[in-house]
């Protein structure tokens, strides 16, 4: 969903960057149901994309975002 979200050609990929990393985070939460290999990755996943997080430009990607007719 979030290849498809960021890959699209007909709109600004900026704005869905927050969202889409949000809805990263909160399906990569750890759940009961899970097997333990899928915890794993879960973890080194949430590790790998928190320190991505680290280095972008949260005030830029607020305000695209809050500009986007899409997330009013």
């Amino acid at each position: 969903y979030v290849t498809e979200l960021l890959g699209g050609e007909t709109y600004v990929s900026c704005s869905v960057a927050l969202p889409a990393l949000s809805h990263l985070t909160h399906t990569m939460n750890v759940s009961d149901d899970d097997p333990a290999y899928v915890v794993r990755f879960k973890g080194a996943f949430e590790k790998d994309l928190s320190q991505r997080q680290d280095t972008l430009n949260h005030g830029w990607l607020r305000v695209a975002t809050a500009l986007d007719p899409r997330f009013k």
